[in-house]
């Protein structure tokens, strides 16, 4: 069944929605995933972990995903850290540990980024600054975030850098609006401290 912390419940979907009138086993249930998840399926398809899970008897995307109970993605499921997915069949020693660790700092570092410029800009707004320009960037960070999640399935460094490394340009520049618009609050508060005092010498 599905539970209510499950992002398809959450999403309106019923069980009916990927077992229709009949109960799909870890074969089938792969290619269920990949009617909606057509990104994610084909980048696994092209990857080399295609072969070694078939060769080990693993199911696919449920090697590494549950199918009931699915929760929004967490840069914290990269890694081999206790907790992570990659753990369970990786650790230091293991080939690929070196990948795994790139994208899980890639994931970082983008994540920061993002929160930080995200902390400005609503500050500035809560100021009453206009950051449109900066929300918008940080709009376009969030999608390039989104794209590098996708693209581990890939099991490639290369791609998810590239992804990473764009959204934390547009972070970036996220980032300069919201101090931009902090340094115009700033002049215009002097600015009024200023008018005030030259009104208080004459009387007004």
């Amino acid at each position: 069944m599905l539970f209510r912390s499950d992002v398809h419940t959450k999403a309106g979907m019923t069980c009916a929605s990927c077992h229709g009138t009949t109960t799909p086993g870890t074969v089938s249930a792969a290619n269920v995933c990949a009617e909606c998840h057509v990104r994610e399926a084909d980048l696994f398809k092209a990857s080399p972990k295609k072969k070694i899970f078939e060769d080990l008897g693993q199911p696919a995307c449920l090697a590494c995903h549950p199918n009931h109970e699915i929760t929004p993605p967490q840069d914290t499921w990269v890694g081999l850290q206790d907790g992570a997915v990659c753990a369970q069949c990786h650790d230091a020693t293991t080939r690929g540990s070196t990948t795994i660790l790139a994208m899980r700092r890639q994931f970082d570092e983008l994540a920061t980024a993002t929160a930080s410029a995200d902390g400005v800009l609503t500050r500035a707004e809560r100021a009453g600054m206009l950051v449109d320009d900066g929300r918008r960037a940080l709009r376009e960070a969030r999608e390039h975030q989104v794209h590098a999640r996708a693209l581990l399935h890939g099991f490639s460094a290369t791609p998810v850098a590239a992804a990473a490394a764009q959204g934390t340009a547009a972070s970036r520049r996220a980032l300069e609006a919201g101090e931009a618009a902090m340094r115009e609050l700033q002049v215009r508060r002097r600015g009024d401290r200023k008018s005030t005092r030259l009104n208080s010498s004459h009387g007004y």
